[in-house]
């Protein structure tokens, strides 16, 4: 088990082994097949030892953004959070399935996941790291796999860093450039301002408006539009709060939103 986390600038990624590495054998000649690791376990004290390998490998952080999992917030992360001067951020989670009232036993069923727009970096990551081991004909990921596939990752010409640098670039480029990482940022605020200042993006509070679910072929629900009648009460970091029935409050971007 590793944690992943990148950077939202330059797309630099950093992975870090959470399992403790009980025994091995250095003298084999791929060690991670005699290493014999300690099941990876969920509590805080597993995650904050890991992340703390990272900053002591000299990785600074001033904000995280994390899922909703319990060792991500509990009370130990936020005390180190706070002595280490690091923000952090709950990401936003979204209603998975949304069905009329005559389904009685669905509504109850409805999970959340945490908003692609917020952890979108990292779930294609994951999924990259995943088919380039699919693609060396990789099943399980062993910690040199896993620093090679790292390495090759942050070497590699990045598409989005490429589009708003104007020229092929790679992660590791970025991460040792603060030039170069400004452009980008820059570009992608004036893209951002553009779009959000276009015709028809400003949504005025109490405006009645047709959401849609998200893309799912195993659920039940016949419609891509969520039932029932929903109307704009906010806007709020990027996200609009939609109202829908029963009073129920969702945070939902805007090209999930249709007049």
């Amino acid at each position: 088990c590793y944690l992943v986390m990148i950077n939202v600038n330059t797309r630099y990624l950093y992975v870090e082994l959470v399992n403790q590495i009980l025994f091995g054998d250095t003298a084999a000649e791929d060690s991670d097949k005699r290493h014999r690791f300690a099941k990876y376990n969920k509590s805080a004290d597993t995650y904050l030892n890991t992340l703390d390998k990272l900053v002591q490998s000299g990785v600074v952080i001033r904000h995280l953004t994390f899922d909703g999992e319990g060792s991500f917030a509990s009370r130990k992360a936020q005390k180190y959070y706070s002595d280490h001067h690091i923000g952090w951020t709950i990401a936003p989670r979204m209603r998975m399935g949304n069905y009329p009232d005559f389904m009685k036993k669905e509504q109850k069923q409805v999970k959340t996941d945490p908003m692609h727009s917020s952890l979108g970096l990292v779930d294609r990551v994951i999924r990259t790291l995943r088919d380039m081991a699919y693609n060396m004909k990789i099943g399980i990921i062993t910690p040199s796999i896993m620093t090679e596939l790292v390495r090759q990752y942050n070497n590699a010409p990045h598409k989005t860093l490429s589009k708003y640098a104007g020229k092929s670039c790679s992660p590791q480029m970025v991460q040792n450039d603060k030039d170069l990482e400004s452009l980008i940022v820059k570009n992608i605020c004036k893209e951002n301002y553009a779009i959000m200042t276009s015709k028809g993006f400003q949504l005025p509070n109490g405006i009645y408006v047709k959401l849609y679910n998200e893309k799912d072929g195993m659920m039940k629900r016949r419609s891509n539009v969520q039932p029932g009648k929903h109307r704009v009460v906010g806007f709020r970091n990027g996200l609009y709060e939609i109202e829908g029935q029963k009073n129920v409050r969702q945070l939902m971007p805007r090209w999930k939103i249709s007049q």
